[in-house]
């Protein structure tokens, strides 16, 4: 057998709304990337992080911040446990 469904399980699912500011402090431009992991699967619900993508359970925030500059957004996601 390579899977089994039970249509009467519980799924676990767990929201999350994390705010993200990053600042580069650096005498240079700089290129980041933030990863969030967990749960089987995440689902981005909504977001004011133009960047942000989702790949199964790893959502992925790449950025690019030019000398001193400051950026932050808001995530809204859930996360299916099981």
């Amino acid at each position: 057998m390579t899977s089994k469904n039970d249509d009467n399980a519980i799924v676990a699912l767990e929201t999350y709304e994390p705010d993200v500011q990053v600042m580069n402090l650096k005498n240079k431009n700089v290129d980041a990337q933030l990863v969030f992991q967990g749960g089987v699967q995440i689902i981005l619900l909504n977001t004011t992080c133009k960047s942000a993508k989702v790949n199964g359970n790893q959502l992925n925030l790449p950025i690019q911040l030019e000398q001193g500059e400051n950026r932050s957004c808001k995530l809204n996601v859930t996360v299916r446990l099981t």
